[in-house]
Protein backbone atom coordinates (compact mmCIF):
# COMPACT_ATOMS: atom_id res chain seq x y z
CA UNK A 1 0.00 0.00 0.00
CA UNK A 2 1.36 3.45 -0.70
CA UNK A 3 1.01 6.24 1.51
CA UNK A 4 -1.16 9.34 0.14
CA UNK A 5 -1.04 12.77 2.25
CA UNK A 6 -5.03 12.92 1.67
CA UNK A 7 -5.81 9.74 3.80
CA UNK A 8 -2.79 8.90 6.22
CA UNK A 9 -5.21 6.46 8.59
CA UNK A 10 -5.71 7.74 12.63
CA UNK A 11 -7.49 5.73 15.07
CA UNK A 12 -7.46 6.45 18.78
CA UNK A 13 -9.55 5.06 21.85
CA UNK A 14 -12.98 7.25 22.75
CA UNK A 15 -15.07 5.09 25.33
CA UNK A 16 -14.22 6.26 28.67
CA UNK A 17 -16.16 3.17 30.47
CA UNK A 18 -17.10 0.00 29.69
CA UNK A 19 -18.41 -2.90 30.80
CA UNK A 20 -21.13 -5.79 31.01
CA UNK A 21 -24.11 -5.69 32.27
CA UNK A 22 -25.90 -7.84 34.61
CA UNK A 23 -29.50 -9.68 34.02
CA UNK A 24 -32.32 -7.32 34.07
CA UNK A 25 -32.75 -6.06 37.81
CA UNK A 26 -29.48 -6.40 38.95
CA UNK A 27 -26.03 -4.87 39.07
CA UNK A 28 -23.76 -4.91 36.23
CA UNK A 29 -21.44 -7.95 36.76
CA UNK A 30 -17.27 -7.10 36.59
CA UNK A 31 -15.54 -7.13 33.41
CA UNK A 32 -15.18 -5.35 30.23
CA UNK A 33 -15.50 -4.31 26.46
CA UNK A 34 -12.61 -3.64 24.58
CA UNK A 35 -12.83 -0.51 21.89
CA UNK A 36 -12.23 -3.23 19.37
CA UNK A 37 -15.64 -5.44 20.89
CA UNK A 38 -17.48 -2.21 20.30
CA UNK A 39 -16.25 -1.99 16.64
CA UNK A 40 -17.82 -5.43 15.85
CA UNK A 41 -21.20 -5.86 14.06
CA UNK A 42 -21.56 -3.18 11.09
CA UNK A 43 -19.21 -0.86 12.38
CA UNK A 44 -16.25 -2.14 10.95
CA UNK A 45 -17.90 -1.92 7.22
CA UNK A 46 -19.26 1.59 7.79
CA UNK A 47 -15.69 2.68 8.33
CA UNK A 48 -14.16 1.03 5.41
CA UNK A 49 -17.13 2.47 3.40
CA UNK A 50 -15.42 6.22 4.45
CA UNK A 51 -11.94 5.92 5.78
CA UNK A 52 -11.20 8.95 6.14
CA UNK A 53 -14.33 10.77 7.37
CA UNK A 54 -16.69 11.59 9.94
CA UNK A 55 -19.09 8.67 9.26
CA UNK A 56 -22.24 7.08 11.41
CA UNK A 57 -20.92 4.04 13.38
CA UNK A 58 -23.82 2.42 14.18
CA UNK A 59 -27.92 2.87 14.43
CA UNK A 60 -31.05 1.97 15.96
CA UNK A 61 -34.19 2.85 16.36
CA UNK A 62 -37.73 2.13 17.92
CA UNK A 63 -41.26 3.11 15.92
CA UNK A 64 -44.14 3.17 18.16
CA UNK A 65 -47.43 4.90 15.79
CA UNK A 66 -46.23 8.19 14.60
CA UNK A 67 -43.31 8.71 16.94
CA UNK A 68 -40.12 7.46 16.93
CA UNK A 69 -36.64 7.68 18.06
CA UNK A 70 -33.65 6.95 16.29
CA UNK A 71 -30.02 6.68 18.22
CA UNK A 72 -26.76 5.35 17.68
CA UNK A 73 -23.21 7.14 17.03
CA UNK A 74 -20.98 8.83 15.21
CA UNK A 75 -17.26 8.16 14.72
CA UNK A 76 -14.27 10.62 13.35
CA UNK A 77 -12.21 9.06 11.33
CA UNK A 78 -9.74 11.89 10.18
CA UNK A 79 -6.74 12.92 11.98
CA UNK A 80 -7.92 16.33 13.26
CA UNK A 81 -10.56 17.01 15.62
CA UNK A 82 -14.34 18.32 14.36
CA UNK A 83 -16.94 20.27 15.35
CA UNK A 84 -20.61 20.86 15.48
CA UNK A 85 -21.44 17.48 13.67
CA UNK A 86 -24.79 17.03 12.00
CA UNK A 87 -26.58 13.84 11.58
CA UNK A 88 -29.82 13.19 9.38
CA UNK A 89 -31.51 10.58 10.08
CA UNK A 90 -35.10 9.18 7.65
CA UNK A 91 -38.03 6.51 8.03
CA UNK A 92 -39.20 4.67 5.60
CA UNK A 93 -41.92 2.13 5.31
CA UNK A 94 -41.96 -1.41 3.36
CA UNK A 95 -41.99 -0.32 0.33
CA UNK A 96 -39.19 2.12 0.20
CA UNK A 97 -41.20 5.24 0.87
CA UNK A 98 -39.23 7.90 3.04
CA UNK A 99 -41.84 8.83 5.32
CA UNK A 100 -40.68 11.55 7.65
CA UNK A 101 -36.37 12.92 7.66
CA UNK A 102 -34.80 14.95 10.23
CA UNK A 103 -31.69 16.42 11.74
CA UNK A 104 -29.97 16.35 15.26
CA UNK A 105 -26.23 16.46 16.60
CA UNK A 106 -23.93 14.15 18.49
CA UNK A 107 -24.41 15.60 22.12
CA UNK A 108 -20.98 16.48 22.52
CA UNK A 109 -19.82 19.25 20.37
CA UNK A 110 -15.98 18.91 19.60
CA UNK A 111 -15.00 14.59 18.95
CA UNK A 112 -11.55 14.21 18.39
CA UNK A 113 -9.60 11.85 16.37
CA UNK A 114 -10.98 8.32 16.41
CA UNK A 115 -13.55 8.98 18.97
CA UNK A 116 -17.11 8.31 19.13
CA UNK A 117 -20.08 10.59 20.20
CA UNK A 118 -23.68 9.45 20.69
CA UNK A 119 -27.01 11.03 19.08
CA UNK A 120 -30.92 10.62 19.26
CA UNK A 121 -33.03 12.29 17.01
CA UNK A 122 -37.14 12.16 18.06
CA UNK A 123 -39.66 12.07 15.19
CA UNK A 124 -43.23 12.84 15.86
CA UNK A 125 -44.47 11.90 11.93
CA UNK A 126 -43.24 8.90 11.68
CA UNK A 127 -46.76 6.89 10.46
CA UNK A 128 -46.45 3.65 8.78
CA UNK A 129 -42.59 3.58 8.79
CA UNK A 130 -41.06 0.30 9.68
CA UNK A 131 -37.22 1.06 8.73
CA UNK A 132 -34.62 3.79 10.20
CA UNK A 133 -31.15 5.62 8.71
CA UNK A 134 -28.97 7.87 10.00
CA UNK A 135 -25.54 9.71 7.90
CA UNK A 136 -23.38 12.44 8.54
CA UNK A 137 -24.44 15.96 6.69
CA UNK A 138 -22.55 18.24 8.09
CA UNK A 139 -19.56 19.03 10.18
CA UNK A 140 -16.18 21.22 10.48
CA UNK A 141 -12.79 20.67 10.98
CA UNK A 142 -11.34 22.46 14.36
CA UNK A 143 -7.87 22.97 15.65
CA UNK A 144 -9.85 22.92 19.34
CA UNK A 145 -9.11 19.26 21.15
CA UNK A 146 -12.26 18.11 22.95
CA UNK A 147 -12.11 17.94 26.60
CA UNK A 148 -12.97 14.81 27.08
CA UNK A 149 -10.91 14.44 30.25
CA UNK A 150 -12.91 12.52 32.90
CA UNK A 151 -13.27 8.97 34.09
CA UNK A 152 -16.32 7.21 35.90
CA UNK A 153 -16.13 4.64 38.67
CA UNK A 154 -17.78 2.79 40.92
CA UNK A 155 -20.78 2.33 38.37
CA UNK A 156 -24.07 0.50 38.61
CA UNK A 157 -26.38 -0.71 36.41
CA UNK A 158 -29.78 -1.54 37.30
CA UNK A 159 -33.03 -1.98 35.16
CA UNK A 160 -35.66 0.80 36.18
CA UNK A 161 -38.20 -0.34 34.04
CA UNK A 162 -38.44 -3.19 31.20
CA UNK A 163 -36.90 -0.59 28.73
CA UNK A 164 -35.10 1.76 30.92
CA UNK A 165 -32.06 1.21 32.49
CA UNK A 166 -30.20 3.26 35.32
CA UNK A 167 -26.79 4.24 35.33
CA UNK A 168 -25.22 5.63 38.31
CA UNK A 169 -21.65 6.17 39.67
CA UNK A 170 -18.76 9.01 40.39
CA UNK A 171 -17.37 10.82 37.88
CA UNK A 172 -14.00 12.01 38.14
CA UNK A 173 -11.94 15.14 36.96
CA UNK A 174 -8.58 14.58 35.63
CA UNK A 175 -7.96 17.86 35.08
CA UNK A 176 -5.49 20.17 36.41
CA UNK A 177 -8.11 22.49 36.61
CA UNK A 178 -11.71 23.17 37.34
CA UNK A 179 -14.12 22.70 34.91
CA UNK A 180 -17.42 23.74 34.55
CA UNK A 181 -20.77 23.06 31.71
CA UNK A 182 -19.73 19.06 32.16
CA UNK A 183 -22.01 16.93 30.23
CA UNK A 184 -22.38 13.16 30.65
CA UNK A 185 -23.45 10.96 27.96
CA UNK A 186 -24.26 7.04 28.77
CA UNK A 187 -24.90 5.05 25.91
CA UNK A 188 -26.13 1.53 25.67
CA UNK A 189 -25.08 -1.00 23.18
CA UNK A 190 -26.57 -4.59 22.19
CA UNK A 191 -24.38 -7.43 22.29
CA UNK A 192 -23.01 -6.95 18.45
CA UNK A 193 -21.91 -3.21 19.61
CA UNK A 194 -24.94 -1.65 18.33
CA UNK A 195 -26.57 1.71 20.20
CA UNK A 196 -29.97 0.72 21.62
CA UNK A 197 -30.33 3.66 23.50
CA UNK A 198 -28.60 7.12 25.07
CA UNK A 199 -29.27 9.80 27.55
CA UNK A 200 -27.51 12.47 28.79
CA UNK A 201 -26.69 14.28 32.54
CA UNK A 202 -24.70 17.40 33.67
CA UNK A 203 -23.50 19.14 36.74
CA UNK A 204 -23.73 22.80 37.51
CA UNK A 205 -21.16 25.14 38.72
CA UNK A 206 -17.22 24.35 39.10
CA UNK A 207 -15.42 20.61 39.50
CA UNK A 208 -12.75 21.00 40.76
CA UNK A 209 -9.33 19.07 39.63
CA UNK A 210 -9.35 15.73 41.42
CA UNK A 211 -12.30 15.21 42.99
CA UNK A 212 -16.03 13.20 42.02
CA UNK A 213 -19.37 14.03 41.87
CA UNK A 214 -22.30 11.72 41.73
CA UNK A 215 -24.03 11.42 39.19
CA UNK A 216 -27.39 9.40 37.42
CA UNK A 217 -28.80 8.69 34.22
CA UNK A 218 -31.78 7.04 33.15
CA UNK A 219 -31.76 5.56 29.50
CA UNK A 220 -35.03 4.82 27.23
CA UNK A 221 -33.73 1.60 24.96
CA UNK A 222 -34.93 -0.80 22.58
CA UNK A 223 -35.73 -4.56 23.61
CA UNK A 224 -35.87 -5.51 27.79
CA UNK A 225 -34.21 -6.01 30.32
CA UNK A 226 -30.45 -4.38 30.46
CA UNK A 227 -28.40 -4.33 27.13
CA UNK A 228 -25.10 -5.88 27.25
CA UNK A 229 -22.47 -2.97 27.33
CA UNK A 230 -22.56 0.72 28.28
CA UNK A 231 -20.36 3.54 28.39
CA UNK A 232 -20.14 6.80 29.78
CA UNK A 233 -18.22 9.67 28.78
CA UNK A 234 -18.07 13.32 29.32
CA UNK A 235 -16.92 16.49 28.20
CA UNK A 236 -16.42 20.00 29.20
CA UNK A 237 -18.12 23.59 27.75
CA UNK A 238 -15.29 25.32 29.44
CA UNK A 239 -12.53 23.85 27.63
CA UNK A 240 -10.08 24.36 31.25
CA UNK A 241 -7.45 22.76 30.19
CA UNK A 242 -5.46 22.66 26.29
CA UNK A 243 -4.87 19.21 25.80
CA UNK A 244 -1.39 17.84 25.60
CA UNK A 245 0.21 19.34 22.46
CA UNK A 246 2.59 18.30 19.89
CA UNK A 247 4.27 20.61 17.62
CA UNK A 248 6.76 19.83 14.75
CA UNK A 249 9.10 21.49 12.60
CA UNK A 250 9.42 20.56 9.86
CA UNK A 251 6.81 18.27 8.98
CA UNK A 252 8.31 17.40 5.70
CA UNK A 253 11.80 15.96 5.25
CA UNK A 254 13.64 13.35 3.94
CA UNK A 255 13.77 9.21 5.41
CA UNK A 256 17.21 9.48 8.14
CA UNK A 257 15.99 13.16 9.08
CA UNK A 258 15.40 14.53 12.38
CA UNK A 259 12.60 17.19 13.55
CA UNK A 260 12.69 19.71 16.68
CA UNK A 261 9.64 18.59 18.31
CA UNK A 262 8.09 20.75 21.34
CA UNK A 263 4.79 21.05 23.03
CA UNK A 264 3.00 20.89 26.71
CA UNK A 265 2.20 17.85 28.59
CA UNK A 266 1.42 17.40 32.31
CA UNK A 267 3.99 19.18 34.53
CA UNK A 268 6.25 16.99 35.61
CA UNK A 269 5.14 13.99 33.75
CA UNK A 270 6.88 11.82 31.31
CA UNK A 271 6.14 12.45 27.87
CA UNK A 272 5.77 9.84 25.36
CA UNK A 273 5.88 9.68 21.58
CA UNK A 274 3.74 7.21 20.21
CA UNK A 275 3.37 6.43 16.03
CA UNK A 276 0.56 4.80 14.36
CA UNK A 277 1.34 1.58 12.69
CA UNK A 278 -1.10 0.98 10.23
CA UNK A 279 -0.29 -2.95 9.82
CA UNK A 280 -1.41 -3.51 13.53
CA UNK A 281 -4.10 -0.29 13.50
CA UNK A 282 -2.28 0.35 16.88
CA UNK A 283 -0.81 2.76 18.80
CA UNK A 284 2.90 2.18 19.22
CA UNK A 285 5.46 3.79 21.27
CA UNK A 286 8.67 5.09 19.73
CA UNK A 287 11.23 3.36 21.91
CA UNK A 288 13.94 6.50 22.94
CA UNK A 289 12.09 9.20 22.25
CA UNK A 290 10.22 10.22 25.39
CA UNK A 291 10.77 12.76 28.03
CA UNK A 292 9.97 14.46 31.29
CA UNK A 293 7.65 17.85 31.03
CA UNK A 294 9.20 20.51 33.17
CA UNK A 295 7.18 22.52 35.81
CA UNK A 296 5.04 24.77 33.89
CA UNK A 297 4.28 21.18 31.23
CA UNK A 298 6.53 22.30 28.71
CA UNK A 299 8.70 19.43 27.03
CA UNK A 300 11.10 19.38 23.60
CA UNK A 301 12.80 16.57 22.09
CA UNK A 302 14.12 15.75 18.63
CA UNK A 303 12.16 13.17 16.68
CA UNK A 304 14.04 10.68 13.95
CA UNK A 305 11.08 9.08 12.50
CA UNK A 306 11.19 5.35 10.58
CA UNK A 307 8.81 6.50 8.44
CA UNK A 308 5.88 8.69 7.53
CA UNK A 309 2.65 8.46 9.65
CA UNK A 310 0.82 9.99 12.25
CA UNK A 311 2.27 10.69 15.39
CA UNK A 312 1.24 11.75 18.65
CA UNK A 313 2.50 12.01 21.93
CA UNK A 314 1.16 10.91 25.48
CA UNK A 315 1.70 13.07 29.12
CA UNK A 316 -0.38 11.24 31.85
CA UNK A 317 -3.31 10.12 30.86
CA UNK A 318 -3.66 12.69 28.72
CA UNK A 319 -3.05 12.46 24.90
CA UNK A 320 -2.29 15.27 22.13
CA UNK A 321 -3.98 15.57 19.09
CA UNK A 322 -2.02 13.35 16.39
CA UNK A 323 0.54 15.37 13.83
CA UNK A 324 1.14 13.85 10.27
CA UNK A 325 4.88 13.57 9.67
CA UNK A 326 5.81 13.32 5.37
CA UNK A 327 8.89 11.37 5.47
CA UNK A 328 10.10 10.67 1.59
CA UNK A 329 12.39 8.41 0.28
CA UNK A 330 16.13 9.79 0.27
CA UNK A 331 17.48 9.99 -2.88
CA UNK A 332 21.00 10.76 -4.62
CA UNK A 333 22.66 10.86 -7.52
CA UNK A 334 25.58 11.47 -9.18
CA UNK A 335 27.31 11.54 -12.33
CA UNK A 336 30.24 9.60 -13.96
CA UNK A 337 31.21 13.15 -15.24
CA UNK A 338 30.27 16.51 -15.84
CA UNK A 339 31.25 16.61 -19.09
CA UNK A 340 31.51 14.92 -21.75
CA UNK A 341 31.55 14.38 -25.87
CA UNK A 342 28.41 13.13 -28.11
CA UNK A 343 28.37 9.38 -27.92
CA UNK A 344 30.27 8.50 -25.19
CA UNK A 345 28.00 7.02 -22.16
CA UNK A 346 27.56 8.34 -19.06
CA UNK A 347 27.15 6.34 -15.87
CA UNK A 348 24.54 8.16 -13.70
CA UNK A 349 24.21 6.35 -10.33
CA UNK A 350 22.87 6.79 -6.65
CA UNK A 351 20.92 5.70 -3.58
CA UNK A 352 16.74 5.47 -2.82
CA UNK A 353 16.40 4.81 0.63
CA UNK A 354 14.58 2.92 2.35
CA UNK A 355 14.05 0.98 -1.44
CA UNK A 356 12.83 -2.99 -1.47
CA UNK A 357 14.85 -5.11 -3.57
CA UNK A 358 13.02 -4.47 -7.23
CA UNK A 359 11.44 -0.89 -6.55
CA UNK A 360 11.75 1.37 -9.43
CA UNK A 361 13.54 4.64 -9.88
CA UNK A 362 13.32 7.12 -12.60
CA UNK A 363 16.31 8.98 -14.21
CA UNK A 364 14.44 12.25 -15.02
CA UNK A 365 15.66 15.44 -17.14
CA UNK A 366 14.08 18.72 -16.84
CA UNK A 367 12.23 20.22 -19.92
CA UNK A 368 11.29 23.66 -19.23
CA UNK A 369 9.04 23.74 -16.25
CA UNK A 370 8.59 19.84 -15.73
CA UNK A 371 10.66 16.68 -15.51
CA UNK A 372 10.98 13.74 -18.24
CA UNK A 373 11.91 10.43 -17.74
CA UNK A 374 14.46 9.19 -19.42
CA UNK A 375 15.07 5.49 -18.12
CA UNK A 376 13.50 3.36 -15.67
CA UNK A 377 16.30 1.40 -13.23
CA UNK A 378 15.62 -1.24 -10.26
CA UNK A 379 16.91 -0.98 -7.27
CA UNK A 380 18.81 -3.41 -5.28
CA UNK A 381 18.58 -5.06 -1.87
CA UNK A 382 20.61 -1.97 -0.29
CA UNK A 383 18.24 0.82 -2.33
CA UNK A 384 21.51 1.30 -4.99
CA UNK A 385 21.00 1.58 -8.47
CA UNK A 386 22.99 2.65 -11.73
CA UNK A 387 22.15 3.40 -15.50
CA UNK A 388 24.63 3.75 -18.24
CA UNK A 389 22.98 7.06 -20.30
CA UNK A 390 24.44 8.37 -23.48
CA UNK A 391 23.11 11.19 -24.94
CA UNK A 392 21.74 11.76 -28.32
CA UNK A 393 21.97 15.73 -28.72
CA UNK A 394 24.71 18.44 -27.30
CA UNK A 395 23.25 20.45 -24.86
CA UNK A 396 23.12 20.78 -21.10
CA UNK A 397 21.34 18.45 -19.16
CA UNK A 398 19.51 19.15 -15.71
CA UNK A 399 19.39 15.36 -14.58
CA UNK A 400 17.57 13.73 -10.97
CA UNK A 401 16.82 10.42 -9.76
CA UNK A 402 12.77 9.92 -8.26
CA UNK A 403 11.67 6.96 -6.33
CA UNK A 404 7.81 6.77 -5.94
CA UNK A 405 6.67 5.63 -2.38
CA UNK A 406 5.78 2.60 -0.65
CA UNK A 407 4.34 1.61 2.86
CA UNK A 408 6.92 3.36 4.91
CA UNK A 409 7.83 7.15 3.20
CA UNK A 410 5.71 8.96 0.62
CA UNK A 411 8.01 9.33 -2.94
CA UNK A 412 10.96 11.70 -3.06
CA UNK A 413 13.91 12.82 -5.81
CA UNK A 414 17.09 13.73 -5.70
CA UNK A 415 18.89 16.83 -5.84
CA UNK A 416 19.94 17.74 -9.78
CA UNK A 417 22.98 17.28 -11.29
CA UNK A 418 24.04 19.51 -14.48
CA UNK A 419 25.45 17.45 -17.23
CA UNK A 420 27.29 19.86 -20.18
CA UNK A 421 27.34 17.39 -23.65
CA UNK A 422 29.69 18.88 -26.41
Amino acid sequence: MRLSRLAVPFVAAALLVTSLAGPAGTAARSGGMHLRAHAEGGSVRAAADAPYDVVVDSVGCYLSGGSGTIVGDVRNLTDVPVRDIEVTVRVEDGTGKVRATATGSPWFEFVDPGEYASFRVDLTNATGATDCYASVSDYIYTAIPANHYFTAGSVNVTGWSDSVTRIDGMLANNNTVSASGVILVATLYDADGRVVGTNTGSFTGSFTPGNTRAFQIDVEHTGSGIPDYYSIQAESGSDPQTATTMEADPTDFAYGGSTDVDGQGVPGNLVRVQRYDQPSATWMDVQGDDVKADNSGYYSLTLTPGGASSYRVISGSVTSVPIVLFVRAKVTLKASTKKTTLGKKVVLSGVAKPLASGQKVYIQRKSGSSWKTVATVTANGSGAFSYSWKPTAKGTYVLRAWADGNDIVFSGNSGSVTVSVK
